[in-house]
């Protein structure tokens, strides 16, 4: 049985952002606190860990997994080139760079559009995809490391929504603290 590592996290701010959050200022601090939960990992076991690929937090997660020899699957609730536009692409050409790269290196999934659920949005979707996924595959167990600001959020489906659902679940949540 492998170890299941769901993570979610923010994303860089976008321009103008009213209240930061995950300024880019902060990715060294960030990469940091994700590469000192991802050590303490037993690795004893088989590991395998799965995210989105936004800018930011996933982005990160999936490069230090790689670097750490840790198997990651990175999963998009749009084509690559929506997804690129709306979660990538406005934190500019060096998280573009980073996010194509992850995708020549990794598998990735794309979420089936034909299943889409008119009661909840992609991301909401997204989420219970990444979350059904990390419970078959971790035996109905996984951890949860979440990139957060212990705030609701810009909107359904973002890292208030997973660690909401997770705590149902009774999953193991470490939360890293923006």
């Amino acid at each position: 049985m492998s170890q299941i590592i769901l993570f979610s996290g923010h994303m860089i701010d976008r321009p103008g952002r009213l209240k930061p959050s995950f300024t880019e200022q902060g990715t060294s601090t960030v990469t940091r606190e994700i590469l000192k939960q991802l050590t303490e990992i037993d690795r004893s076991k088989s590991t395998l860990g799965l995210a989105g690929g936004a800018c930011g937090g996933d982005i990160i997660f999936h490069e230090l997994c790689m670097s750490l020899g840790i198997a990651t699957e990175i999963y998009l609730p749009k084509s690559i080139n929506e997804f690129k536009h709306e979660s990538v692409a406005y934190a500019g050409n060096s998280w573009i760079e980073r996010f194509d790269r992850l995708l020549d290196n990794l598998p990735f999934k794309i979420l089936d559009s034909s299943q889409s659920s008119t009661e909840i949005n992609v991301w909401q979707q997204a989420n219970t995809w990444m979350i059904n996924d990390a419970m078959k595959m971790g035996n109905n167990q996984f951890t949860l490391m979440a990139l957060w600001d212990h705030e609701k959020g810009d909107g359904k489906g973002g890292t208030a929504d997973i660690i909401d659902i997770c705590s149902t679940l009774k999953q193991k949540i470490k939360i890293i603290d923006l």
